[in-house]
């Protein structure tokens, strides 16, 4: 008997050294087995877009938080996860972000005009759905601070895309005055209605709540004001009483 449990436990023994074995070469095996699929995702860089949009968000954070003196190299490639080379990659300077960023607020703008030219609305209703849209975009915290440091900065003129993206907005603008209610009226006209709207969405993005709280009023009353101002116009686009060339009216005593 003392045989057979002498027996018995080298068995036990030998079957549990093989399990362990069994496990941990498994065990092993398995890692082996899982390193390169680790090793690949780690190797896995984000493609050229991606990263272009990563940077860029970044920036237009510190952009609404901070103002545009906040775009620096440094600090954006740092809010982004990437090296200051990599900005530079993507961009070639400072001024390259700057110019990418107002880039994707115009073509954000561009994109929402032009689906509401599109829509089956009167003249007027899409009028004033695109003024509305002008006065939204201007509203966010950082578009109208990077189109003013532009601006300032005298690099507007400069971006060709501002241009053609301006040129295919209005396109589609005198396309739909060209067959509304008020088709005689000239097409310079529309323009500077629409320019009046860009104005005023820019100046109430940039100083439309501080305005309106110094009124004692809510942070939107500026808004509503230059809104109702504008749309509620006799004419919209009506040739102005005053132009190059006439006399202005005098001035009261």
């Amino acid at each position: 008997m003392r045989i057979l449990h002498t027996v018995s436990l080298k068995i036990a023994l030998l079957i549990k050294m093989s399990t362990k074995r069994s496990s941990r070469g498994r065990s092993v095996r398995l890692i082996a087995a899982a390193t390169p699929a680790v090793a690949a995702v780690s190797r896995r860089r984000l493609t050229s877009r991606d990263a272009k949009d990563t940077i860029l968000d970044a920036a237009e954070h510190l952009l609404t938080v901070s103002g545009p003196q906040a775009l620096k190299l440094a600090d954006i490639a740092r809010a982004s996860g990437v090296t200051n080379g990599n900005v530079l990659h993507h961009f070639g300077t400072i001024e390259g972000v700057q110019d990418a960023l107002m880039t994707r607020m115009v073509d954000r703008l561009t994109a929402r005009v032009l689906k509401i030219t599109e829509a089956p609305w009167t003249e007027d209703q899409r009028m004033t759905m695109g003024i509305r849209e002008v006065f939204d975009v201007f509203a966010e915290p950082s578009a109208a601070k990077l189109a003013a440091w532009m601006v300032m900065t005298d690099r507007v003129g400069r971006l060709d895309h501002v241009r053609d993206s301006i040129a295919q907005v209005m396109t589609g603008i005198l396309r739909v005055h060209a067959t509304g209610p008020r088709k005689d009226r000239a097409q310079g006209d529309v323009v500077a209605f629409v320019m009046l709207g860009v104005l005023n969405a820019l100046s109430v993005g940039l100083y439309g709540p501080a305005l309106s709280q110094l009124f004692g009023q809510p942070d939107t009353a500026a808004r509503d004001a230059a809104l109702f101002a504008l749309l509620t116009l006799p004419d919209r686009g009506a040739e102005p009483q005053i132009q190059k060339g006439r006399p202005k009216p005098d001035r009261p005593d």
